[in-house]
Order: structure tokens, then sequence, then C-alpha cells
């Protein structure tokens, strides 16, 4: 087998957000096959990091090998298996909007059956049909139910295409056709909705891309076990910044495209929470909101009248970080500065929020399409907190010699000098083509 390296940074490592759908089976990139794709799923669930920290890169992998659009994930609360904060790939503010708020009673798809899905009978529990129900908790309880199958059916019903649900929140993406897994822990509790959309022509999904669906689901059950607070010796690695303009009063009068996305994945609302849509600086985190309306209030130096007329509104400095957070895809960080030249009425502070994501995380997606084993995947990936090889083979429960033979290999065949050189590479979007 021959190695080359070459350079494919567009498909293998996404340059935004994870998750925002940077390549897609359906648009042209390659699909694994079953046991690679199931062993990558496999090692992302192994990362010792939270569901929301995960989700966008357990999306993308699951794209890898069943043609779809984008994903999306609900979790769901433990107790009351009430939704949380939805995670969709691809992000619209006025759909998010629409999807937070409150709606118990409101019917939201086709009325497929007219007793409630809480006094069906379990015998029936597999019947799609029996568990389509109109209102968004029905929805919910039905897909849990029936294993996904009621989201199909729900597809299939000459009445989904007028219901409120496609045309709030399918249609404007241009998507068709939706697959549905509950995420089961080892005792069959739900933990969330694992979702794949794709459009119309694309076509429904298949009993076969459901059962590989389910497969993928037994492959992520590690998501769902407790886990350890993670040691921050990781690096994390920008992933997207935004920039929102506020004036005296406290007003948004401007903002770049990413911006609500960020505000919205660092809220992680609940639904029936819209705080983070307000166009003022009750978007913000709390002692954000403080720190910038303190600068907002800030006596800047008047610029003199000629500067005024040709200088444009510039940061005086980057500020410090006031705030971070955790939230949907990994951290995020908020800081502030006041504007040198701002005029009256103008936006006077600039608040910068980016986006970061652990390295290891990044790193374990980035490897998805290379052709290395699962062993050498988690070799790699364990490096960025054990670049130490006895730490690195104690973590791995290898005797040194064993890690040397590995790493000896897996140099040999990608013509990298060292661990560190090849998990630079990696992230940096290099990708590994080999012959036979």
């Amino acid at each position: 087998m021959r190695a080359r390296i070459h350079s494919t940074a567009a498909s293998t490592f996404p340059r935004q957000l994870p998750g925002k759908a940077p390549v897609s089976v359906v648009s042209g990139d390659r699909p694994l096959r079953t046991a690679p794709w199931l062993a990558q799923l496999e090692l992302l669930a192994s990362l010792p990091w939270s569901l929301e920290v995960l989700m966008p890169s357990v999306l993308y992998v699951l794209r890898q090998g069943i043609a779809a659009d984008f994903g999306t994930f609900t979790p769901l609360d433990q107790r009351s298996q009430l939704p949380g904060a939805i995670y969709a790939e691809r992000f619209m503010s006025p759909v998010m909007q629409w999807l937070c708020q409150p709606r118990d009673a409101e019917a939201v798809s086709p009325p497929l059956e007219s007793s409630p899905s809480r006094a069906l009978p379990q015998a029936r529990m597999h019947d799609p049909s029996a568990f389509v129900s109109c209102t968004q908790a029905g929805l919910i309880e039905s897909m849990v139910m029936s294993d996904g199958e009621s989201r199909r059916a729900m597809c299939l019903h000459p009445e989904y295409e007028d219901s409120v649900l496609y045309q709030r929140v399918f249609r404007p993406f241009g998507l068709r056709w939706s697959a549905c897994v509950p995420l089961l822990d080892e005792r069959g509790r739900a933990h969330g909705l694992l979702f794949l959309h794709r459009s119309a022509r694309a076509g429904a999904f298949s009993h076969d891309e459901m059962g590989l669906m389910r497969q993928a689901r037994l492959a992520l059950r590690g998501l769902t076990r407790a886990r350890p607070p993670v040691v921050e010796k990781v690096p994390h690695r920008p992933t997207l910044q935004a920039l929102v303009l506020v004036d005296a009063r406290g007003d948004f009068v401007g903002m770049n495209e990413p911006a609500a996305e960020l505000l919205y994945r660092s809220w992680l609302p609940a639904p029936g929470s819209l705080a983070w849509s307000r166009s003022n600086v009750d978007a913000l985190p709390r002692t954000v909101r403080q720190q910038v309306l303190a600068l907002a209030a800030t006596q800047a130096p008047a610029p003199t009248a000629t500067a005024a007329s040709t200088a444009p509104v510039v940061p005086a400095a980057h500020g410090a970080v006031l705030h971070r957070a955790g939230g949907q895809g990994g951290g995020f960080e908020f800081s502030a500065e006041r504007l040198v030249g701002a005029r009256k009425g103008g936006p006077t502070v600039a608040v910068h929020v980016r986006a970061l994501e652990p390295a290891e995380v990044a790193l374990a997606r980035a490897l998805t399409h290379w052709a290395l084993s699962p062993q050498e995947k988690r070799l790699l990936v364990q490096t960025l907190s054990a670049p130490d090889q006895y730490a690195l083979a104690d973590s791995m429960g290898l005797t040194l010699n064993t890690l040397k033979g590995y790493v000896r290999d897996m140099l040999r065949r990608t013509g990298f000098e060292s661990r560190q050189a090849m998990v630079e590479g990696v992230l940096q979007g290099a990708e590994i083509a080999c012959d036979a």
C-alpha cells in the first residue's frame, strides 16, 4: 500500500462553526464504508466531552455514512422528557425563534391519530401511524415510542407539506424528508433525538437507512454515560467569530451574520426562552451586559470636525475577555471595546463573540476520511492530552514497545516525521490517500 499526502482543506476540515454542513454525501463527498463509519462514531463517543460539545462532529460523521443535507439533535430532559436547546447544522434565526416559542397545545403536524399517544397500548408501539400526534409534545413522545418510525410516517402523510412544522421549519431550508432515532442509554432511556434531513429530490429515507441510523445509535451509546469534568489541558481552537455593535442606550445597531447563531449556541435556550434573540444588551450574558453598558456610558474623546467627516469608526483596542461560557460545539468568549470616532446616536461599543472547539474534538472529526485504523486514530487524538510517549502508552493500556510499533508503522505509511507533526498536518487539512 502506498500513501500520498495532499491538501484537501475544503473537504476534510470545516473552516467554520462545526456542523454547519461543510460537506455532504448528497453533494458528492464519498460515503464511508459501514465498519469505519461506525468506528469513527465510537471514537467521538469515547471523548470526555458533553453531548453539546460533541454533537456538531457527531452529526457531521453521521452524514458521511447516510446521504443527508444536514442533521439536527434535540436533547431531552431525563425526568420530564421535555426538549432542550435544539442543535442544527444550519441556522436561520427566524426558524430557531419559532422553534423556541412555547406551543404545548398548538398543532404543528398532520393529525394522524385521534387518541392521545399516552393511551395507546404497548402492543402498537411499532405501528408508525399510531404515534404521530399533532402537538409538539405528542410528536416527541411518538418518536421515542416508535423508535423514530413516526417521523418517517409523518413525512409520507399527504397533508405534511401543508403542516405548520413543514412550512415554518423545513421549507425555508429546502428540505422534504427526515429520519429520526432516539439516542438511548443502556436502560433504554432517551437522551435526545437524532435527525437527518434531505431535499425532495433525494427521496424518502429507506428502511435500510433507518437500520444504519440504529447501528449508529449503538456506536454512540457512550455519549449517554456520565462524564467526569474535563481537565482543561487540551487547547481549544477558534471556529467562528461574530461582531455586535451597540449604541449608548444598549440597543444593537449592527451585527454580522454569525452573531445570532453564536448567541443562541452560547445561551443553550430551553423552549420558551427567547432572550438570545433580543435586539439589545439583554441578549448578552449578564456580566457582559453590565460591562457593555458601563463602556457605553464612558465619555469618549470628541474627534475634530475634520476627523469626524473622514475617519472611520474603529475600535480603540481589542478588549479583554469579559466572559467565558460553555455551549453547543465547545466554549464561547465575549469581549467588548469602546469605539473611537463614534458619532452621536451611532454605535459606541463593539462586542466580540468567539466560538472555540476542543482541539481533540476537531482532530477526531478531521480524521473521519483518513485511511487509519481505529487504534491509530485514538493514538493521534490522545497525543494532544498525553504528548509524552510514556503517558500515552499508559493512557492507551499499551506497552511502550507496542506503542512505538504503532507509531513507527503509521509514520512510515503517511510520511510524517513525528506524532506531533501528523496531528498538526491533520488539523491543517492534510489528507492521506492510500493506493493499493
